[in-house]
């Protein structure tokens, strides 16, 4: 017997997410023939696969499996949570509209890895905040200098926490979406001009940063200050 509410909540998820099933099957490590199965009722997967699941579309494992989204008793917590999860798809969507949809997945591989490690944390608040403070800086005539690994983390950039993309240096079209990577140089604004496939010029970001350098420096010390 077909299990359409399990298939339908992942297509949802998914969906919500930006990814093909082909993406989606990579990030958990099967392929995109298995994804179609899931959403279509005739399989479901298996045990193991639940938390990487649970991890790559922004749920629980018990959502996964119930088929619907939990909320928390607590009101305080309720609002903590619907702030966090609003934060993360404002990212998911500036992330889309910079790299088109469906986002490459070395790309998504980024937002995936760090989201798996900051969700259960109160940082992504912090770079909303700091997105605010820049703003307002900025109309006074300010900037902020921020100290720590904020540089080093997608979320932060995508978010307008840090100007600083660490993304490896690539090419990206405003027009068309098509994104290009290039390991000849070591920073993105080196990068020589070039023509899309479109005909609009592209723009060149990606100042190579990995993510681990987020998590040596960032529980150590991250603080701004005016200048």
């Amino acid at each position: 017997m077909r299990d359409y509410s399990f298939g339908n909540f992942l297509h949802e998820l998914r969906s919500r997410r930006g990814l093909t099933q082909y993406q989606l099957g990579a990030l958990v490590g099967v392929s995109d023939k298995a994804v179609s199965k899931w959403e279509n009722g005739s399989s479901k997967p298996q045990s193991n696969i639940l938390y990487k699941l649970s991890d790559v579309l922004g749920v629980s494992v018990d959502e996964l499996l119930t088929c619907k989204y939990h909320s928390s008793e607590n009101k305080e917590t309720k609002g903590v949570f619907a702030m966090k999860k609003q934060l993360w798809n404002k990212a998911f969507d500036a992330m889309r509209k910079r790299y088109g949809n469906p986002v490459p997945l070395e790309i998504m591989n980024r937002l995936l890895t760090e989201h798996a490690e900051i969700k259960e944390t109160d940082m992504i608040v912090y770079f909303d905040l700091l997105s605010v403070l820049s703003t307002e800086a900025k109309k006074q005539g300010e900037h902020i200098r921020v100290r720590g690994g904020t540089g080093a983390s997608f979320v932060a950039y995508l978010l307008g926490a840090t100007e600083i993309n660490p993304l490896k240096p690539h090419y990206y079209c405003s027009e068309c979406g098509a994104v290009i990577f290039d390991n000849n140089v070591d920073d993105g604004w080196d990068l020589p001009r070039k023509t899309c496939s479109c005909g609009k010029e592209m723009q060149t970001d990606g100042h190579d940063i990995p993510f681990e350098t987020y998590r040596h420096v960032v529980h150590r010390n991250t603080s701004f200050d005016l200048s």
